[in-house]
């Protein structure tokens, strides 16, 4: 069976979380979904119903996996929850305010590379398999790997909570695209 790789997918960070409502690094560290993220959830759900999707993925993380349920109770699928996932790990980052990340190639003190993490996220994403089209729901890091990796390699600032993303390879060589669904 073909990866998610092979085929594109869409992505979907999850809702809001504590994390982000209250502008901190949370990386490792789970933080709930609140009222407000739950909502983004449902209402990202009614915009993936045309899309036919067919398998999810989701981070273990309590903030993505949540999401995910969300979501796949209302395109009534199962959700398979993937460890490597997961977002990246800030170490002693982890809890302080998000404008303490002022370089993402840094090593964190007790975190992960980035190296580490990109290769992480891209060896899960290739070991993927389904029925096709996949929605993916974990993190905004995972979203700026992919676009790192498989292009156009612009790592955007700030990625929208609940947006879903289609990722579609290219059709001859080239950079992926990624366009979010509103």
């Amino acid at each position: 069976m073909a990866s998610v790789l092979d085929g594109g997918f869409y992505f979907l960070r999850h809702g809001e979380s504590q994390a982000n409502r209250s502008r901190v690094i949370a990386g490792s560290t789970d933080s709930p979904l609140t009222p407000t993220g739950r909502l983004q959830a449902g209402t990202a759900a009614d915009r993936l119903l045309g899309a036919g999707i067919a398998s999810v993925f989701a981070s273990p993380q309590v903030r993505a996996a949540d999401t995910a349920a969300i979501v796949a109770r209302a395109l009534d699928l199962p959700v398979t929850h993937v460890a490597d996932l997961r977002e990246r790990d800030w170490g002693e980052m982890e809890g302080q305010s998000l404008d303490a990340i002022t370089d993402r190639s840094i090593t964190p003190a007790g975190g992960e590379a980035k190296a580490a993490f990109e290769a992480r996220v891209m060896a899960a994403l290739g070991g993927l398999a389904g029925p096709h089209p996949t929605l993916i729901v974990a993190h905004s890091g995972v979203l700026r790997t992919l676009r790192n990796v498989l292009g156009p390699g612009d790592e955007p600032g700030w990625i929208a909570n609940a947006l879903p993303v289609h990722c579609t390879p290219p059709a001859s060589g080239g950079a992926w695209t990624f366009r979010t669904l509103e």
